[in-house]
Order: structure tokens, then C-alpha cells, then sequence
């Protein structure tokens, strides 16, 4: 009876001190998804084929980026192609992008900068803008 009551007091210590520690040690989820704000291009902005397009962007998050991919693509008579992809990890709060392309299209074409930025919690974001290059 004696080691009974050993062992229940034992497990009822532990019960006591693991729940206790889960109280201490809550995690607070971070909901909160990566901001993207796209300096340039200008949405609808026009350009002719030889330009140096300044792509630039700033992306802050409340805790920390993880993983950032931005795509140009163009769009001419249904066919759709992505000229450009650029990857950053910069594992902090805030992060620029500043890449240039020359254009090098000689027909009319559509173009979009999509970009995604997602934090460490896996919470995301996505921007684009569109413009038109002409010959």
C-alpha cells in the first residue's frame, strides 16, 4: 500500500510540473502575412523595347521574411513566358529588391511582375503589376 501511495504522489508531482511548464511556455502564432509594396514598374506604365526596367521592391514583415520569388512574364497572341525569376532568402524584417532587366521584345507585348513573399510561419503574400511594351 506504502509504494501505492509512493507512485501516485510521484505521478501527481509530475502531472502538476508537466502542466505547469506547458502555462510557462504558450506560443503566440504569428497570423500575420509579409507586406509588398512594388516601387516599380508602374502599373499600366508603357515602355518601348531596348528600356532598362527598374524593378524594386520593399517587403517588411511583424516578424521575419523567409523566402521571396518575384517572375516577369510576357504575354503576346496567347503565349505566356516567364523572362525573369528572381529568388532572395533574407531571413529578416524587411528586405529590398532592386534588379534591372533591358527589354529586349521588337513586338507589342504585355507584361507582369508577380511577386510572393512568405514569412517563417508560413503565412504569405502576393503583388503584381502589369505594362505594356510597344515596338
Amino acid at each position: 500500500m506504502k509504494n501505492l501511495l509512493k507512485l501516485t504522489t510521484v505521478l501527481f508531482a509530475i502531472a502538476l510540473t508537466l502542466t505547469a511548464c506547458k502555462k510557462d511556455e504558450e506560443e503566440t502564432i504569428d497570423k500575420t502575412a509579409p507586406t509588398i509594396n512594388i516601387i516599380t514598374p508602374a502599373n499600366q506604365e508603357a515602355h518601348v523595347s531596348g528600356d532598362m526596367l527598374h524593378l524594386n521592391v520593399e517587403f517588411s514583415d511583424n516578424d521575419e521574411l523567409h523566402e521571396i520569388v518575384a517572375y516577369l512574364i510576357t504575354t503576346h497572341m496567347s503565349m505566356v513566358d516567364t523572362v525573369k525569376t528572381i529568388h532572395a532568402h533574407p531571413d529578416a524584417a524587411t528586405h529590398t529588391m532592386m534588379e534591372h532587366y533591358t527589354i529586349g521584345t521588337v513586338t507589342h507585348t504585355d507584361f507582369s511582375f508577380q511577386v510572393v513573399a512568405t514569412d517563417h510561419s508560413g503565412n504569405s503574400s502576393t503583388a503584381s503589376t502589369g505594362f505594356h511594351v510597344m515596338q
